[in-house]
């Protein structure tokens, strides 16, 4: 065989088996479909039964799992599983050692199936005095989480939810009034509340009011209307344009 010939082939190899490198094994999918849906009571920790399932987190052969179900075959690492407790559907659960909260997801491609698993979590948080807080707020006694995150600037002790029906939540402390990590510039966080008897007020189409002494605002998928102006804004950083 000539050089240029033998140097194709050899190349064609090599990549051939790159390839079937990168391939994974296709796991045996019947290891899964025991695992079902565990009952838990809103707003309080509860730890996970062989099998069982809660929010993103589930229990197989004593190992626990962040993510899909379906081929997972990553258990989270470094983790007290004897002490792990997870608060509902927030995506939060603890140990005596961390509070954890899933900050990013890996996918794993191979023929004909897939898998995204927890990859990253929180880090940080004093899990002595952690406390969930609602819709996906946690607090310490040093900060307020949003997803996860540090929200900064906030005053943890005086953190409350303002909660819509169960569907949309606001956060406040004794000075600013947040959606999401974001600051609602303008509004007075002593008086913001969920305006539970304004007559615009239409949960079951997915319009919430909110006010304070001063103004009140609009929430529907996603959107917040200022109802003094008429105008609509994608989310509280374009409300802050307005106030400056």
């Amino acid at each position: 065989m000539k050089p240029f010939k033998t140097l194709i082939v050899a190349t064609f190899v090599l990549i051939m088996l790159a390839s079937m490198a990168c391939q994974h094994p296709k796991p045996d999918a019947s290891k899964y479909w025991d695992i079902s849906e565990q009952k838990y009571q809103n707003h309080q920790w509860t730890g996970l039964v062989e099998k069982g399932k809660i929010g993103m987190y589930f229990k197989r052969h004593s190992k626990i799992y962040c993510g899909e179900v379906m081929y997972n075959e990553y258990p989270m690492k470094n983790i007290d599983t004897a002490s792990f407790l997870v608060m509902g559907e927030s995506g939060y659960a603890k140990d005596k050692q961390h509070v954890y909260y899933p900050l990013q997801q890996t996918c794993v491609d191979g023929e004909n199936w897939g898998c995204c698993y927890c990859s990253d979590y929180m880090t940080g948080a004093d899990v002595s005095t952690f406390q969930f807080k609602g819709g996906t707020y946690g607090v310490d006694r040093y900060h307020v989480y949003f997803m996860g995150k540090v929200i900064k600037n906030t005053n943890p002790e005086s953190f409350l939810i303002i909660n819509a029906c169960g569907d949309v939540f606001f956060g406040k402390d004794s000075h600013t009034v947040y959606n999401g990590r974001e600051i609602l510039i303008g509004a007075d966080a002593p008086s913001f509340h969920y305006d539970s008897l304004n007559e615009e007020n239409y949960p079951s189409a997915g319009i919430y009011i909110f006010s304070d002494k001063k103004n009140s605002w609009a929430y529907r998928n996603g959107l917040l209307t200022v109802m003094r102006t008429g105008k609509t804004f994608q989310g509280p950083q374009s409300i802050l344009k307005i106030y400056k």
